[in-house]
């Protein structure tokens, strides 16, 4: 809440990443802001498979109902499910989530990065292929890293040095050439702009795969955004 208040004032937009499954009033203030975007994770439309995922009893319930209470006020929403292989439960929950009236819904495999990863070391293959490209990412330390998926690749810290001096340093531009680019006919859509104002998510129909991974079939969804507790 401080982070985000503090971005707001200094006349940033913000996108909190959310597992919905505790929310205040005070959190629905916060999210009700004209410059805050929220994102949240639903893994099935069955009770028992979400609540198997998040490893949290009641989970599928809470955050369902707080999906449809964001709906009900107005808040800019997005919501990822993540397929892990079963496509018809991914589409299912597609599906429930378009009917509660969520108009930017994404599916996309799950990305061996993060909690995701467990105990394999995260690979920069994994990533689109334009993380750092006119984009950063600011942890809660501080710490720089080049986008919101690839937070295990940092170069340097805000605190004391500043983020200019972060991003025209060494470690930087080393951390940016280390990520796989994408180029000719397989690059990402337009849509991937890391300027873009919400998220380097491309649309619905046109998947900015991560660099490791060939879809079986042009135009499968291929990304997701993992939620944060």
């Amino acid at each position: 809440m401080p982070i985000a208040r503090h971005a707001l004032d200094a006349g940033l937009r913000v996108r909190v990443y959310s597992n919905l499954f505790r929310i205040s009033e005070e959190h629905w203030r916060l999210l009700e802001h004209p410059a805050v975007r929220l994102a949240t994770t639903y893994h099935s439309s069955v009770e028992v498979e979400h609540d198997e995922v998040t490893g949290r009893k009641g989970s599928h319930t809470a955050t369902r109902a707080n999906i449809v209470e964001a709906v009900r006020r107005g808040i800019g929403l997005k919501v990822a499910v993540l397929d892990a292989g079963d496509h018809q439960r991914a589409e299912r929950a597609r599906g429930e989530l378009e009917a509660l009236g969520v108009r930017d819904v994404h599916v996309g495999r799950v990305r061996a990065v993060g909690n995701a990863a467990g105990a394999a070391l995260p690979s920069t293959a994994e990533l689109c292929g334009r993380c750092g490209d006119q984009r950063a990412v600011v942890l809660p330390d501080g710490d720089v890293a080049v986008c919101e998926i690839g937070r295990f690749l940092t170069a340097g810290n805000v605190q004391g040095a500043g983020p200019a001096s972060v991003l025209s340093g060494p470690r930087w531009a080393e951390a940016s050439a280390s990520i796989p680019r994408r180029t000719g006919p397989t690059a990402c859509h337009p849509d991937c702009q890391p300027s873009n104002s919400d998220s380097c998510d491309p649309g619905k129909n046109d998947p900015c795969d991560p660099m490791g991974y060939a879809p079986a079939e042009p135009g499968a969804p291929a990304v997701a955004v993992p939620a944060l507790v």
